[in-house]
Parts: C-alpha cells; sequence; structure tokens
C-alpha cells in the first residue's frame, strides 16, 4: 500500500495575503499577524519581521495611509483614471490605445505580481448604455502597453463618435472582480481648468508621499500610481493628467526642495485674430521676471524662440517696451513716446501689478504673433505646488514662419482640402519642420508641463541655445 504524502502547510507569506485579501476593509498590521497566528503558529525567531515581510512583499497589499493594510483592488473602488485618445494611435494599422501607468495600475493591478497571482486577463468593462465588453490588455512594444481593442469596443467608439483630442474615462465598479465602468467625453467637454487643479493636487499629494516613510516603497511610477490609487487620491469627478507626466515634475522638485512662496498671478495668453481662439491658461511666481515670462510664453504656445519679441504696455499715453536686451545694449527711447527697457531686470508683479492689468507680448516682427496677456487672478503659492504650471488652453500653435494669422489661415484652407494644388507642398513642408502630424485643433498638456518644468529663471539669457532647450523633449 502506497505511503500517504502529508500536506506541505502553507507558507506565511501565503497565509498573509490570503488574510488581507479575504478582509473586507484595510485591517491593522497587528490583526494581520494575529489572524495569521491564529491559522499556524509563527515559530520563527522574528515572528513580527515574518509577517512584515510577508505584507511588504506583496504588492497586492497596499497601506491606506492611516496604520492600516488592504487589499489594492478593493481599495480601488470608485478611482477613475483618463485615457486620452491620441491620433497616430488611432492612426495606425492596427488600431491602438495606449495605457499609462495609472491607467494600466487600475485595470490590471496584477500587473507586477509573481508567478501564478499575475492575472492580464481581459477586463470586464460597462458602457453607459448598460451594455458590456471585455478589453485585453496588449504589449505596445519598447515598454508600451496598451489595448487593441475588440470589434466591440471600436464599434461602440465610432457610434459615440469619438476622435483625437477625446478623453476615455474608467471608473473602478470593482476591481477585485476585474469590473470597470467606462465612459467618453468629447475634447470640447473636458474642463481644462479642473484638470489643471486636480493635477496641481496630485503633484502635492505625491510630494508628501514621496517625503514621508512611506516612500522606500516608491522606487517608480507605477508605485507612485497604486499607492495613489489605494488611498483614495483618484475618486474625485475629474481625473488629473497621466501619472507618468506628472512624475518627471516630482523628482525634479524634490531634487530641488525651494519652495516657490508669494503671489501666483494666473495668466490668459490668447493669439490675437485667430478663430477659433488660440489660448493658454498659465500660473506664473509673480517675482519672476519679464524675461523669464517669455520662455514661459514660448513653451506655454509652442513657439520656437526662433525669432525676436517683446512686451508692450501701453500707461498715460507711454509705451514702454520690454526686451531681452543683448550684452553692452543699454536701455533708452525713440524720442520720449516709446521707452525700451530689460526685461529681465522688472518683475511680473511691477509691470503687472493687479488683476485688472494686461499687456502685449509681440513674435517674430515679420509674421508679427501678437498675444494679449490678461491678468485673471492673483493668489498665494500653494505649498508642494510646481510652478509655472499650464492648467488650459485651446488649439495648436501655428507653424513658424507661416506668414502670420493670414498665413496660417490659408494653410489651414489648404490642409482642410486634399484636392488644394498645394496640398502636398504644404504637407512636405510641414514634415520638414517635424509637424508631419500637425492637428490644428489638439492642445497637449503634457508636453507644455513638461517643458515649463525645465524653465529656471535664474539661468536664462544670451549665452544658452533656448532653442534646443524648447525642443529638448
Amino acid at each position: 500500500m502506497a505511503k500517504s504524502v502529508k500536506a506541505k502547510p502553507p507558507s506565511f507569506a501565503q497565509l498573509t495575503r490570503k488574510v488581507v485579501q479575504t478582509s473586507p476593509r484595510p485591517i491593522p498590521f497587528e490583526e494581520i499577524y494575529r489572524r495569521v497566528n491564529a491559522k499556524r503558529v509563527i515559530d520563527t525567531r522574528s515572528p513580527k519581521n515574518t509577517i512584515r515581510n510577508a505584507v511588504t512583499q506583496c504588492r497586492l497589499i497596499a497601506p491606506d495611509g492611516q496604520g492600516r493594510y488592504g487589499w489594492s483592488p478593493r481599495m480601488m473602488r470608485g478611482a477613475r483614471v483618463r485615457v486620452d485618445l491620441v491620433a497616430r494611435d488611432l492612426k495606425r494599422r492596427p488600431r491602438q490605445i495606449e495605457f499609462d501607468d495609472d491607467a494600466r495600475e487600475l485595470l490590471w493591478p496584477s500587473f507586477f505580481d509573481l508567478g501564478s497571482k499575475r492575472d492580464l486577463n481581459p477586463v470586464t468593462v460597462m458602457l453607459p448604455d448598460g451594455g458590456e465588453i471585455q478589453l485585453p490588455l496588449n504589449f505596445l512594444g519598447k515598454r508600451h502597453w496598451g489595448t487593441l481593442g475588440t470589434p466591440e469596443f471600436w464599434a461602440w467608439l465610432r457610434t459615440v463618435r469619438a476622435r483625437a483630442g477625446d478623453a476615455l474615462i474608467f471608473e473602478a465598479d470593482d476591481a477585485h472582480v476585474r469590473h470597470y465602468r467606462l465612459e467618453h467625453v468629447p475634447a470640447a467637454k473636458l474642463d481644462q481648468d479642473a484638470i489643471g487643479t486636480r493635477t496641481n493636487e496630485i503633484i502635492i499629494d505625491s510630494m508628501d508621499l514621496m517625503r514621508s516613510s512611506r516612500a522606500r516603497s516608491i522606487s517608480a511610477v507605477w508605485d507612485l500610481a497604486r499607492l495613489l490609487l489605494v488611498m483614495g487620491r483618484y475618486t474625485h469627478p475629474t481625473p488629473p493628467r497621466p501619472i507618468s507626466e506628472i512624475w518627471p515634475l516630482i523628482l525634479r522638485r524634490l531634487d530641488n526642495p525651494a519652495v516657490i512662496t508669494g503671489e501666483i498671478y494666473q495668466l490668459k495668453i490668447t493669439l490675437e485674430d485667430t478663430r477659433p481662439a488660440i489660448w493658454r491658461r498659465v500660473l506664473v511666481p509673480g517675482t519672476w521676471n519679464l524675461g523669464a515670462l517669455h520662455y514661459v510664453v514660448q513653451v506655454a504656445m509652442g513657439w520656437t524662440n526662433s525669432h525676436l519679441h517683446q512686451f508692450i504696455v501701453d500707461d498715460d499715453n507711454q509705451r514702454t517696451s520690454y526686451r531681452l536686451l543683448q550684452p553692452g545694449e543699454d536701455e533708452g527711447d525713440d524720442g520720449g513716446k516709446t521707452k525700451t527697457r530689460d526685461s529681465s531686470r522688472v518683475k511680473l508683479s511691477t509691470v503687472l501689478p493687479n488683476d485688472q492689468s494686461d499687456c502685449y507680448y509681440m513674435y517674430d516682427f515679420g509674421d508679427s504673433w501678437l498675444h494679449h496677456i490678461d491678468v485673471e487672478r492673483i493668489d498665494q503659492a500653494s505649498p508642494n505646488a510646481v510652478y509655472p504650471w499650464c492648467i488650459g488652453g485651446e488649439c495648436a500653435c501655428p507653424p513658424e514662419d507661416c506668414g502670420g494669422t493670414p498665413g496660417y489661415e490659408d494653410l489651414l484652407k489648404i490642409l482642410r482640402n486634399p484636392k488644394h494644388p498645394d496640398y502636398e507642398q504644404m504637407q512636405e513642408w510641414l514634415e520638414h519642420i517635424d509637424r508631419e502630424e500637425f492637428d490644428p485643433e489638439r492642445f497637449d498638456h503634457d508636453v507644455v508641463n513638461q517643458r515649463l518644468g525645465w524653465i529656471n529663471p535664474k539661468q536664462l539669457g544670451w549665452e544658452r541655445n533656448v532653442r534646443l532647450f524648447l525642443h529638448r523633449y
């Protein structure tokens, strides 16, 4: 008769995982220890360290920020992330939609789990009309993940007339059983001000997490995304910008801990004579000089700093022109009506002292791109917030050297008509200046805020190749 084999008892790591997974709510460490010990006496040299290691090694066990630990998929209930629809992905064959780290963490929370515990099966997504579809996770190459969708998914996108610039909002109905809700938001209905505010709030929360003792568990952007999701930071109706775009700004703030204090100006920059209006809304420290503001305008609008510029302020029949003077160039006037001043020597708060102030910014004296800069409000700086920061905007920046607003209007007419005799020539010109995927209606917050994060007003001047700086990322 064959000798029976005694079953191997579950490990302490397995028991710890099961205790937390089956608990409907986060529980303190002492309770986890007590429940594990009740299932199997912990007879190691250091019992509590054994369970503590089991907690930290299971990625699906997460802290709630209040001294308790819970099952992360269950803790993500109600979390909302936004996935932007990008033209280049929708034009690919096959079409695809790329997920940022926050979306992937929400939809596939066991992505980084080990062995048989890793579940990358399709998730169930409920559509606004009550229908359900299955959405797979696909490797898109070069460390990028997303979905190739299904025929039902693409059919639904056609039904809602989704296009580039729109957003998909995924909400965790019950991530523990892989069930989510999905809605489509057209670009025109995206509240860019609210998105900018939420993004700043997430940055502040992230800074607090990174500076706390929990920072030891944050070694990458996906670790940060997981903690923010399980701690309820994504339950607001308006999701923030993608976490991978926020991550570099957080790291730079941690490397440069100087806190910006004082007044923060909310400026609306509008390119004159454009229909629909091309505009940006930015937050800028009032202590920055106009030389630094010049680079904020360049980055926010999308220019390349390839031409001359000036700020124009009219006050009591006196016009003052502010620009970056070259070494050896003196301030002066042209006979009394117009003064010329060095923009690096005057603060924003001096030129625009209150929320009734405005001025003009001229770029490229040939094409004459005239911008109106209006002070919308002045607030005190928020602790840990990143400045400068773009919180709103519409439409793409016109290509450089296209002939000003009249030339840009002609360009748009040509691009709308593939049968126009100059269509192919204009396409070749756009490709030559690296604008081959030019979409006049698209404005990318991510690119703008990445580049704004590199502006240091103490390092700007004629000796720096700013054109390379603007194209660095």
